[in-house]
């Protein structure tokens, strides 16, 4: 479980790993740069949330290649400087969204706390507060 957390600008991630309940690891990286992306052809950030094994087949699939596991939880969240999209193991098709946005299981702490005005490290830092499968680092990427 994850919360990675979209303020418009910045993108932000927990660093919590579990498998059932127990805690893996508090390190984990869940936030990727690519140089292109399927739809817009532009360089992106991705945060994937869900079963960490499925995270390389993800990213190559987001920068064009092969195809992910659809029998694996996953969804990712895609910012290439002009919009935030969202894909899921569920529904390939992107969503698009205005920010702020949030996914994992701390997305409504994370999201409520956006909305109030704080910045997506913060908010992602709320969101380890009230979910107990986020916590560990947070780090955050720009474009």
């Amino acid at each position: 479980m994850t919360t990675i957390a979209f303020d418009g600008k910045t993108m932000a991630a927990d660093g919590r790993s579990t498998a059932d309940n127990i805690i893996i690891t508090d390190e984990a990286v869940k936030l990727h740069r690519i140089e292109t992306n399927r739809w817009s052809q532009r360089p992106a950030i991705v945060g994937i949330s869900g079963e960490a094994t499925a995270g390389s087949a993800v990213l190559s699939w987001l920068r064009g290649e092969g195809h992910p596991d659809a029998s694996r939880d996953w969804c990712a969240l895609i910012w290439d400087g002009e919009t935030a999209r969202t894909v899921t193991a569920d529904c390939l098709t992107p969503e698009i969204w205005p920010g702020p946005i949030a996914i994992g299981s701390g997305k409504l702490p994370a999201l409520a706390a956006m909305r109030a005005g704080v910045d997506a490290p913060r908010a992602v830092e709320v969101a380890i507060t009230m979910d107990v499968h986020s916590g560990g680092m947070v780090s955050s990427i720009s474009l």
